[in-house]
């Protein structure tokens, strides 16, 4: 008979071996508890050793926790409550995340407190790892001597103690918070930015287990739902802006085969059906027509139509695809301007446009649907998985006092079906939520309800009903994430006789940082003697607060009451960064109850050269933009495109960019350092808003990026070279990278510098030599000064930046190295040789930019101001 009841395999990640810490205080006696500490030194397989140390394991059951784990004083009791019933294979709690950026966990059920799962039948839930689970010792030892296969040796083991017992208890009750990232964790697993992890364990786990234990036709159903399970992890974790690059675009298709592969062992039933029940499976609606193509090794598949008068249905396979309500028609934009509704959307692409066509119907009037090419792509691995349908469509508000509704409808085979709307954007005015949103347009008011979007005569009487009922609505909310923004929306409302009688125009930066093209555009403007109110907003915490109190200046401060009516207000918001909304505080959930509110038209003066092709961050819709304002001809070139969707709207200018302005050649003997950040070397934004500087990554050190750049700034020759020719190295982290500054190793002759606090890129800037990046926007403000400009483009860093309308072999200001040894050959030449430009750069140079003078802000305020007296409220 066992002595202990549990054993906990206790995990700790120190660099070195020592005493683990103390066990968290638990409810069962600690002489039924032993605990092994099992030091983990490889981050890559985190809990390796602890599966070698199950053989010490003494208790009849055993659990694998990790040190930092956080859970309640009954946790062990509990679990072992449930895992003593002879008929469940063991027990399973709620898994969370201690990760700040981890949102939606794909182990925890949303209130579901006590669950017993079959893994054969409709499971809710299932373990992907041994982590957390308390399992009868003498199973999972007799589980682990049986795999068969090099790696995945957790999953093989689940494999066989669920063939064995089907059955197992979920408490939903009890949540382990858990210290040390799951491969889940896309954000924060260091896993997934290594080669290994994308094929070992498909090659040496999962496609030999497939074709030794199963068929296409009778695989079990755990092991399917590990198939989707495996396939989702890597797909999410490289999704459009998650894209770690490990998986080059070259090498994406062949790589998806192996995806191919082990879906041909997943019945229809399972992805259609099981997947929507199974949540650590579950799939949303595009990734799921991802998974049916990749299993049908087709990818211009489509599910085919069904429909009755009532309903219309997608099919796969004889198995239900998605129904018409999952198809919504997805306002991105809506405006009012020369008295006509100017509406912007997309809606999914699950079907050919051949079968079925969708319009627009106002009042009595039908409308098509213009088409056109913006971005609204989703990828995996830089390779375009799936794309929206995006439309405009204008619709004249003529005058009537009759109510009229705004549908889109959807018709196929003689049937029309009225398409149910999605309000996902900042800018889409209205939101489900909250019904009573309304929106005024001239002499109308507007507002959706389940019949469609209402045009109606507006009048005082029914503004104060719909106001205070929205009022009602907002307080009614349990979390009270939105009463919160009550006492605000009342004063607005209160306001609005005093605000509708100015113009307010908003400049903005990072708010963390100033000193780029916004305070540059701001000093000129708060000159001009024009009735326009205009405020800059930085945090009151921040350096350039400070510097800009100092100068005489007023900034307004982030989060004050003053801040959040201006923004409201504002008529006109000037950024040189993309997510105003986000920069101002404003995730898209907290703005629902404002949509109808804000009417400010977006002039983008831009912080780098819009040149690269970065449509997902700046097509007109990502922020309304309305006025874009360029120094090249080749940014105009590149914006052009049909997937930035900006011609036909006047909105791009060449007219140089305002922080040019101050871009003067004060060079001194200075060599500056400044590549810019990789998406997979930094964390998401904390809370999903860009208006706080990122967080430390603790992975960061591990990343090629530093071990390149650490490097560099470390190397004996360049340090030698620079003595001798009397240079210093000013190494200018990006905003983004600035918190992992104490991560390169110091040195007496390179100044690490992060871009916050006291910094100034224009100091910076103005007395730099030469300057040193990939592919960063600063070397637009080098080579706009005819200093020399050297790319690193190195071999072993992923890039993210996508070539659009400027070439670095053919338009570079400066030569490309991909060495280090290579960049520092150049380095020494041009120290040699006093940091000349070359005449062949210079020549580039001059050709690149439209103006090379200091009076962009001269020629960008008069266009603003043309643009304000066209635009109407």
């Amino acid at each position: 008979m066992n002595s202990y009841d549990i054993t906990v395999l206790y995990a700790y990640h120190a660099e070195k071996e020592r005493p683990v810490q103390d066990f968290p205080r638990q409810t069962l006696p600690a002489e039924k508890i032993q605990i092994i500490p099992v030091w983990e030194p490889d981050i890559y397989r985190p809990h390796k050793n602890c599966l070698d140390k199950v053989s010490l394991a003494e208790g009849t059951f055993t659990i694998l926790l990790d040190e930092g784990d956080s859970f309640s004083e009954r946790f062990l009791e509990r679990m072992l409550q449930a895992a003593l019933h002879p008929e469940m294979a063991f027990a399973m709690p709620a898994l969370q995340s201690q990760k700040p950026l981890r949102r939606g966990e794909y182990f925890l059920l949303r209130d579901v407190e006590d669950l017993e799962v079959h893994i054969q039948e409709e499971p809710a839930v299932f373990p992907a790892n041994l982590y957390g689970l308390l399992i009868r010792t003498s199973l999972l030892k007799e589980a682990l001597l049986s795999t068969a296969f090099p790696c995945e040796a957790e999953k093989q083991a689940l494999l066989y103690i669920l063939g064995r017992i089907p059955r197992f208890r979920y408490l939903g009750t009890e949540i382990l918070s858990y210290a040390t990232s799951l491969e889940c964790d896309h954000e924060y697993d260091i896993r997934c930015h290594t080669l290994e992890w994308y094929y070992e364990p498909f090659q040496k786990f999962l496609l030999p287990y497939l074709e030794q234990n199963g068929t296409t036709k009778d695989t079990d159903l755990l092991t399917q739902l590990y198939v989707i399970y495996m396939i989702k992890t890597r797909i999410g974790a490289n999704e459009d802006n998650r894209n770690k690059h490990v998986i080059s675009r070259e090498e994406a298709e062949n790589y998806c085969q192996l995806f191919s592969k082990a879906l041909q062992y997943v019945s229809m039933s399972t992805l259609l059906c099981i997947q929507k029940v199974s949540h650590p499976a579950r799939l949303h609606t595009r990734r799921l027509l991802l998974f049916l193509r990749l299993k049908k090794q087709d990818f211009s598949y489509y599910p085919k139509i069904r429909c009755t008068k009532e309903q219309m249905q997608l099919i796969s396979d004889g198995e239900v695809f998605c129904e018409l309500e999952q198809i919504p028609l997805r306002i991105i934009k809506i405006d009012y301007i020369d008295e006509k509704l100017e509406i912007d959307g997309t809606y999914n692409d699950f079907f050919s446009q051949q079968d079925a066509e969708v319009f627009a119907r106002f009042g009595k009037r039908e409308y098509p649907l213009v088409y056109n090419g913006r971005y609204a792509r989703t990828k995996c691995f830089g390779v375009t998985y799936a794309r929206m349908k995006t439309f405009h469509v204008s619709i004249p508000v003529e005058p009537s006092k009759e109510e009229r509704i705004l549908n889109f409808i959807f018709k196929v085979q003689g049937n029309e079906y009225i398409m149910d709307y999605s309000f996902p954007a900042h800018t889409s005015r209205f939101a489900k939520d909250f019904g009573y949103i309304y929106w005024r347009i001239g002499t109308y008011l507007s507002f959706w309800s389940r019949k469609g979007i209402h045009v109606v005569q507006s009048s005082k009487w029914k503004i104060l009903k719909k106001e205070v009922a929205l009022w009602l609505q907002m307080w009614k909310k349990k979390d009270g994430f939105y009463r919160e923004q009550l006492p605000l929306k009342i004063l607005n409302f209160l306001l609005q006789p005093y605000f509708t009688r100015q113009k307010i125009w908003l400049f903005m930066d990072k708010i963390y940082k100033g000193g780029d093209s916004s305070e540059y555009m701001y000093r000129y403007a708060i000159r001009q003697k024009d009735g326009i109110k205009k405020y800059y907003l930085l945090d009151k915490t921040s350096a350039d607060y400070a510097r800009m109190k100092a100068e005489g200046f007023q900034p307004l401060v982030r989060n004050s009451l003053k801040h959040r009516l201006v923004f409201l207000n504002a008529d006109m918001v000037i950024a040189s960064n993309s997510t105003v909304f986000s920069f101002n505080g404003y995730t898209f959930a907290r703005s629902l109850p404002i949509r109808g509110n804000v009417h400010f038209d977006v002039a983008c003066v831009q912080h780098g050269m819009s040149v690269q092709k970065i449509a997902i961050a700046q097509q007109r819709l990502r922020d309304n933009t309305n006025l874009y304002f360029c120094a090249s001809k080749y940014e105009i070139q590149n914006l052009s495109k049909p997937e930035y969707d900006y011609m036909g709207y006047d909105a791009l200018k060449l007219t140089g960019v305002p922080r040019y302005d101050g871009l003067k050649n004060r060079a001194q003997k200075i060599l500056v350092i400044s590549p810019t950040w990789r998406m997979q070397s930094a964390l998401p934004p904390t809370g999903g808003t860009e208006s706080v500087s990122r967080t430390y990554n603790p992975n960061f050190k591990e990343t090629s990026y530093y071990k390149v750049y650490n490097s560099l700034i470390n190397d004996p020759r360049l340090l030698g070279e620079a003595r001798k020719y009397g240079y210093r190295i000013q190494y200018v982290l990006h905003p983004i990278v600035s918190p992992q500054k104490d991560d390169f190793v110091q040195n007496d002759l390179v100044e690490i510098i992060p871009s916050i606090g006291e910094m100034s890129y224009e100091k910076i800037f103005c007395e730099g030599a030469l300057m040193v990046t990939d592919f960063s926007g600063v070397q637009f403000d080098f080579a706009y000064m005819r200093k020399p400009v050297i790319y690193l483009h190195h071999h072993d860093i992923p890039q993210h930046y996508e070539e659009g309308a400027f070439f670095y072999d053919t338009m570079g200001f400066g030569e490309i190295c991909h060495t280090n040894d290579e960049l520092i050959d150049v380095l020494c030449r041009y120290m040699k040789n006093d940091c000349q430009m070359p005449d062949l750069y210079r020549s580039r140079a001059d050709d690149f930019f439209a103006f090379s003078d200091h009076h962009n802000c001269e020629r960008i305020y008069p266009v603003m101001l043309e643009h304000e007296k066209k635009r109407t409220r």
